[in-house]
């Protein structure tokens, strides 16, 4: 999740504030179901 975060912010150039943190530390902080939503509007 760590470089997760780090694609946020310098691949898709996403501010600090509208990032996805990591849950825990290092947990990535969406569902399994939450993430195949997401993923779904790309697949479109």
């Amino acid at each position: 999740m760590r470089f997760a975060m780090e694609a946020q912010r310098r691949l898709a150039g996403i501010p600090a504030t509208g990032i996805l943190n990591a849950r825990n530390g290092v947990d990535y902080p969406l569902s399994h179901q939450q993430m195949a939503v997401q993923l779904a509007m790309f697949a479109a």
